[in-house]
């Protein structure tokens, strides 16, 4: 089993940089939170089909006047911008999608909370699980990536009433965990330097994006990066002074270069339309325009939410936000042994979709699913699709693929999802680790997760102590 640790595992989250948190906001300065993740994620190329949709956008665009962005909130001082993003985020994607009313208000507390102080998961395959933050949650800070895998665990969104944000209650009930009213179906990490063009094909497609960025920190930070005049912003500090997590919900590409501040002007016009969390009384109502030229912005990710009623259970053992990959080269498998939980005779349980998290964009894919597998061996017992489900996963981040076939269960039997890589791919896997401002706990057992490297030989992954991120997605 030594040898596995030499052919695999790629931990990428090497090199997290702690920011220091704080108690309260100088007048100087307002509040930000956001932690870097040293993760070199691919940005997803202009295919030629993009290059033509972009040609025919507008040179302005901005969701919040067609209706789909939701009302300017204030994050306090609070190290929440990072939750307050996301909450943003599938508030939009669903009112994008038609499927809420545009008043909609999902919780920030909520996502924050159980970031840092999740329970056992309703299947009772999580046990011990955690991510960790030193210091009091609420001012430790996040990044958007890690909470994003936590998303896939169904630890939000849930509305704004299961946890209302302006109270003086930071301790939530254990009940509450996955009590949620939209979940995450596909979360798309961006990289740190997409193309203007991508950017603005997910702001169109999904409703908007949330970025990392250097907020001012002093006095003098300010007047060199920000107009108050204009409320426009253009940093020239690199990607890793970014402290802040913001909502692109527009562009304008005839935006004056001239409307920036003299010891920050861009060399052309052209900037992102922001909705911020610092209340509707800052900047522009809440809103402000950075420059396409600004330096510290990095880590773009978009996302696609549907109602929590899509699907009812989920099945997983990777608990922590660890944002780790295992590294598979073609024709290698990974795969989760589970133990169905819910299904009857009478009322079956439908496996209804698969979730995965990569860490590079294309990775090409086999699915198929076994039921009662032998001890060890994911790939023995009874093939419960007649046709593998097969395709290629475009960008980083994590994704359900919805299964064609049905597939039932019973309650007390075994079903394996394994999945064949058809190209060099980073899997997201779970182990624990310490970075100091952020500790991730996995208490992987043995029988859960298998990788193949080499003909059909099974290694149980509990040996070295990781955790593939297959999750199951079920009804009744």
């Amino acid at each position: 089993m030594h040898r596995i640790k030499k052919l695999t595992a790629i931990l990428l989250c090497a090199g997290i940089m702690c920011l220091s948190s704080i108690e309260g906001v100088f007048a100087a300065q307002k509040p930000t939170g956001y932690h870097s993740i040293h993760l070199n994620i691919e940005s997803p190329k202009e295919s030629q089909q993009n290059k033509t949709y972009a040609r025919s956008y507008a040179g302005y665009y901005n969701a919040a006047e067609q209706g789909l962005v939701t009302l300017v909130k204030n994050q306090g001082n609070t190290e929440l911008c990072w939750a307050f993003g996301l909450a943003s985020l599938g508030e939009t994607s669903l009112i994008k999608q038609k499927k809420v009313k545009k008043n909609v208000d999902y919780s920030e507390k909520h996502l924050g909370y159980f970031m840092y102080n999740r329970t056992n998961d309703a299947l009772n395959n999580t046990k011990g699980d955690a991510t960790k933050v030193s210091g009091n949650w609420k001012y430790s800070g996040g990044n958007a990536r890690l909470a994003m895998i936590t998303l896939t665990g169904w630890y939000g969104l849930a509305n704004e009433s299961t946890a209302p944000f302006n109270t003086n209650k930071w301790t939530l009930s254990s009940k509450l965990g996955q009590k949620d009213a939209a979940i995450l179906k596909n979360g798309f990490f961006l990289g740190n330097n997409p193309s203007i063009n991508v950017v603005k094909s997910y702001i169109k497609k999904y409703g908007s994006v949330v970025v990392a960025y250097h907020a001012p920190e002093t006095t003098e930070e300010d007047e060199k990066f920000y107009d108050i005049s204009h409320k426009s912003y253009n940093c020239t500090l690199s990607e890793d002074a970014a402290n802040h997590i913001v909502t692109i919900v527009g562009w304008n590409d005839n935006y004056s270069r001239d409307k920036f501040g003299e010891a920050s002007k861009p060399k052309r016009n052209g900037a992102w339309i922001i909705k911020n969390s610092w209340g509707n009384k800052e900047e522009d109502k809440g809103y402000t325009y950075i420059s396409y030229e600004d330096r510290s912005m990095c880590e773009f990710l978009s996302g696609q939410f549907v109602k929590s009623s899509t699907y009812k259970y989920n099945y997983f053992y990777d608990g922590s936000a660890n944002p780790s990959a295992y590294r598979l080269k073609k024709g290698q498998q990974i795969a989760n042994i589970y133990t169905a939980k819910k299904g009857t005779k009478k009322k079956k349980e439908t496996l209804k979709a698969v979730n995965v998290v990569t860490m590079n964009p294309n990775v090409k894919y086999s699915i198929q699913i076994y039921k009662n597998p032998k001890k060890g061996k994911p790939t023995s017992g009874k093939k419960l699709l007649k046709r593998a489900m097969t395709g290629t996963i475009k960008e980083a981040g994590t994704h359900t693929i919805d299964l064609k076939q049905k597939v039932r269960l019973v309650k007390g039997e075994k079903f394996s999802i394994v999945i064949k890589i058809g190209s060099t791919a980073l899997i997201g896997c779970d182990h624990s680790d310490n970075f100091g401002w952020i500790r991730f706990v996995n208490k992987t057992a043995k029988g859960q997760s298998y990788v193949c490297l080499k003909g059909n030989k099974w290694y149980d992954l509990y040996s070295a102590r990781l955790t593939m991120r297959i999750k199951a997605y079920t009804t009744t």
